[in-house]
């Protein structure tokens, strides 16, 4: 699946950039439509990079259990879940209380999960 980005989204997750453009852009992260929500993790994660304030408002908004949530999910394309492990992987290098978000949610018995099921699948 290819994702086109709109060139105007709104990318501050702490919704400064453009205001009215915040909603849904959280609104597509909980969407149920596969596309919508990438779109969105993709929004996340380009705006991450390099922002510890950016990876500040994910935590505080209480977006790390639904990308954790996703990564989960195995109905989940592989583009969804990779992205998605990138924009964790990111708000897990920003500061220490932010990691304690990752670890508190439940990341490290997905990833756990996630790779026990990639060995079996590998054995046999």
């Amino acid at each position: 699946m290819v994702v086109a980005m709109d060139a105007d989204a709104d990318m501050d997750v702490e919704g400064q950039g453009g205001g009215a453009k915040y909603p849904s852009f959280v609104d597509e992260l909980f969407s149920s439509e596969e596309d919508k929500c990438l779109r969105a993790v993709l929004q996340l994660k380009y705006s991450l990079i390099g922002s510890n304030r950016q990876k500040h408002a994910i935590v505080e908004r209480g977006l790390v259990p639904r990308l954790i949530s996703l990564l989960a999910d195995e109905e989940s394309s592989p583009q969804l879940r990779v992205n998605v492990a990138y924009t964790l992987g990111s708000v897990a290098k920003g500061a220490e209380y932010q990691l304690k978000a990752l670890i508190d949610s439940g990341i490290v018995s997905v990833l756990l999960n996630r790779e026990l099921v990639n060995t079996v699948e590998l054995q046999y």
